[in-house]
């Protein structure tokens, strides 16, 4: 039977854990998140202080109950840290409660002794020090910081579990109050899962069939569970119909077709989250440990655990294939945060061979393997204290601040951090791009005080095009605006300086290059993001450094021939390219290399076989190209006839 990690455990059994769990979650957050900018992390927080909705904003799924838990928090910094800390902590609390969950079902045991509780927190390290040892640094990010939908959904559901089935003990057996007790919180905890993330139903009800086929018996109380997972998940589904947000339908298309050609994105996207030497040293040191157990004939027969395993495997499969070909899955480039079960699954199914090896394990060497996990840790995550005014978002966004403006617009997760970075200093600080519709109310009496007293909104645009700020401006503030004067901030990274007045805009959509041909020129070219050169007016320039020097912007383009035209000057290009991609670059369609020169850097025609939702064109430099972008052109030679 499934159980918790924590309830066997004495007060110091709990403050142990409590301290791994804190320790763990601190050293994480502290590690990998200063280097990464992400719009949905900072939402965390600006939803925390500004307005907690029932959803994420602009989601009708996806319950807010970090935000929810940390509203209390008033300070800016402590109220990010607490929303950075609290994804971190399901993610240990999950891997920790598993711990015990696998230690129990090696041990076939119905009480845990205390060494039973030292093996599972034995236990607990190597799987913390696999999934640092084994994912890449952004994985780590996404998988234990950002996306806590995935952990904190599969440990209430393990909650839940232990609270339906687990009735491990003499009273609670013949307690049939007791009994009640523990099934309305399962209940409620299975409920709040499936809030949080509607796609835990899937694992609930594959758990359902797992335990039919491992125990070949369907009880009353396992019946109860899977028309209780039904029920909560249709109650769900009516909630978010009578909210605004996405059609739900859209989250469950399915087609042969996406996943045939989608199947190979994502192994390919699982693979670039994974550290494959770290994972090639795991396997081969458990098949080693493996057999020298076999060969000693110390394994430990239990069936049921094989059954479990092997259950695992197959809801991973299933995941990948069920998934593979989701529509909405393929419009996110089949990112592997979408596969985060499949992670999980493949975790849970390998520590149950981790516990086979310690149960056999003597005290020696089990301390030795404790000490080992514990070494990888420290390795991972000693580093030093980074404070929030040295973070990536703050780095970055630091030279827009003082502009006197409290509205930003732009890219996503520019837009939101420097709500976040205002936040910060002091200042009132509202987003305008993509989910400011969550904030609508405050946003827009912020609006009618700033035109009040001013006349007029002023707005940093970031890496986006002055017309496309205007655009989301009119989008959320409530009424109409145009454009009064704009300004170009040159430096490393793109950004305008907006005043809007009200009125209508005629022209405001004159400037957006349709889809079958694109113009970019000057301020425009330079709104696009890169990873190097300095942007200003005139274009983007190289500044010895080697990496994109501009990509995007990810716009539709129907099949055809296209002619690529390139613009600026070249004094040197030994390693500049260009090419043209989509589905977040892992389809190629054309690669030139640029050429030194002066106005006319490229001319080159690229055919599309098919229509893509997100064409791109990238400009790579080497630190030694020395060269100037000032514009392009990608015309379809077929326009006229569309």
């Amino acid at each position: 039977m499934l159980t918790l990690a924590f309830k066997q455990s004495r007060w110091p059994g709990l403050a142990l854990d409590t301290l791994l769990l804190l320790g763990l979650a601190i050293g994480t957050v502290n590690r990998y998140a200063p280097v990464q900018i992400s719009g949905d992390v900072m939402l965390y927080s600006v939803m925390s202080l500004q307005k907690v909705t029932l959803f994420f904003w602009a989601q009708n799924r996806l319950l807010n109950v970090g935000p929810a838990l940390t509203t209390w928090i008033h300070d800016p910094a402590a109220n990010l840290w607490a929303n950075l800390l609290f994804p971190a902590l399901v993610f240990y609390g999950l891997l920790r409660s598993w711990a015990s969950v696998a230690i129990r079902l090696i041990t076939n045991g119905s009480h845990a002794s205390n060494a039973d509780t030292w093996l599972a927190r034995t236990l607990f390290l190597l799987l913390a020090a696999t999934v640092l040892l084994v994912l890449q640094p952004h994985a780590i990010y996404e998988v234990v910081v950002w996306h806590v939908e995935y952990p904190l959904s599969c440990l209430l559901l393990l909650w839940a579990c232990d609270l339906w089935f687990g009735i491990d003990d003499a009273s609670a057996g013949s307690n049939t109050r007791l009994q009640h007790g523990r099934r309305l919180a399962g209940t409620l905890l299975l409920g709040l899962a499936i809030g949080v993330n509607f796609s835990i139903a899937i694992p609930a009800l594959a758990l359902v069939g797992g335990r039919v086929l491992i125990q070949r018996n369907l009880t009353r109380h396992t019946l109860s569970f899977a028309l209780l997972t039904v029920i909560l998940l249709l109650l769900w589904l009516s909630v978010a119909r009578a909210i605004p947000g996405p059609k739900t339908g859209a989250y469950a298309e399915f087609s042969l077709a996406t996943l045939r050609a989608g199947l190979p994105q994502v192994i390919g996207s699982l693979l670039s989250a994974t550290w494959l030497p770290g994972l090639a040293g795991l396997l081969a040191t458990l098949v080693t440990g493996r057999l020298l157990q076999l060969w000693h004939g110390r394994a430990p027969k239990n069936t049921r655990t094989r059954w479990m395993q092997g259950l695992l495997l197959l809801f991973a499969l299933a995941w990948l294939l069920l998934f593979g070909g989701n529509t909405w899955v393929r419009e996110n480039h089949f990112n592997y945060r979408y596969f985060i079960f499949v992670l999980l699954a493949l975790t849970m199914m390998l520590s149950l061979e981790m516990a086979k090896l310690l149960l056999t394990t003597n005290r020696f060497l089990k301390s030795g393997v404790a000490a080992l996990a514990g070494l990888v840790i420290g390795i991972a995550l000693t580093y030093p204290l980074t404070p929030l005014q040295q973070y990536a978002f703050s780095q970055r966004l630091s030279p827009f601040m003082n502009t006197g403006a409290t509205l930003y617009a732009g890219d996503f997760n520019l837009a939101w951090s420097a709500v976040v970075l205002g936040m910060l200093r002091g200042q009132p600080a509202f987003g305008l791009a993509g989910r400011a519709e969550g904030n609508a109310h405050d946003l827009q009496q912020h609006v009618a005080k700033m035109l009040e007293r001013d006349g007029f909104l002023r707005v940093v645009c970031l890496q986006e095009t002055a017309d496309n700020c205007v655009m989301q401006a009119n989008k959320h503030v409530g009424l109409p605006m145009r454009l009064r004067e704009s300004q170009f901030i040159s430096g490393r990274m793109a950004a305008w300086n907006l005043l809007l007045e009200p009125g209508v805009a005629d022209s405001l959509h004159t400037n957006k290059p349709k889809a079958d041909h694109w113009h970019y020129q000057g301020g425009d070219l330079a709104s696009q993001p890169g990873l190097v050169g300095d942007r200003n007016a005139e274009g983007v320039r190289s500044l010895g450094e080697a990496g994109f020097l501009l990509y995007g912007p990810y716009r539709l383009a129907s099949a055809g021939t296209y002619r690529l035209r390139m613009f600026g000057h070249a004094l040197q290009t030994q390693t500049a390219w260009v090419d043209v991609a989509a589905r977040g670059g892992n389809v190629q369609y054309a690669k030139f290399p640029l050429v030194t020169g002066e106005s006319l850097l490229l001319d080159e025609f690229i055919h599309l076989p098919n229509d893509e939702l997100d064409l791109e064109v990238r400009v790579y430099v080497g630190s030694s190209d020395v060269l100037q972008i000032t514009g392009y052109t990608l015309e379809h030679q077929n326009a006229d006839r569309k």
